[in-house]
């Protein structure tokens, strides 16, 4: 169903969901590329650059996850009765922390085990192929 067929704060919802959704897919992609990144740097030998870039990874993750997570605070929003339409970034700006608690967002984000794998278990084999090899 096309979104002009929608009340507003129909299409909103829809929109957002789909957006919801968008970046499960994107984490998965980053995700995958951290492993390529690794398999690559296992194959040639490379250490510290790899794990400079998956730990590169995992961090832009959080921070895909943060936004994402945004995303759902607002989709929690409209499904309560009387949610009005249109408020995504007026909420954001509304709630938005300062520097130190954006930061602290991203690294909560991080350490959540959806997001934390594979991450972690690429740089513990990375540090270990580092002492053993």
């Amino acid at each position: 169903m096309p979104h002009t067929d929608l009340d507003p704060i129909s299409a909103e919802w829809l929109t957002l969901h789909q957006d919801h959704e968008r970046y499960d897919r994107w984490a998965l992609l980053i995700k995958l590329l951290a492993l390529l990144v690794w398999l690559l740097g296992w194959h040639w030998w490379v250490t510290w650059p790899v794990t400079l870039v998956v730990a590169l990874l995992w961090g832009q993750e959080a921070i895909w996850r943060t936004w994402q997570a945004r995303l759902g605070d607002r989709l929690l929003v409209i499904e309560q009765d009387g949610a009005k339409p249109f408020r995504l970034y007026s909420e954001w700006r509304g709630q938005r922390p300062g520097m130190v608690g954006l930061m602290l967002a991203y690294a909560k984000s991080a350490l959540r085990p959806t997001v934390a794998y594979p991450y972690i278990v690429l740089l513990v084999l990375d540090a270990a192929r580092k002492w053993l090899f």
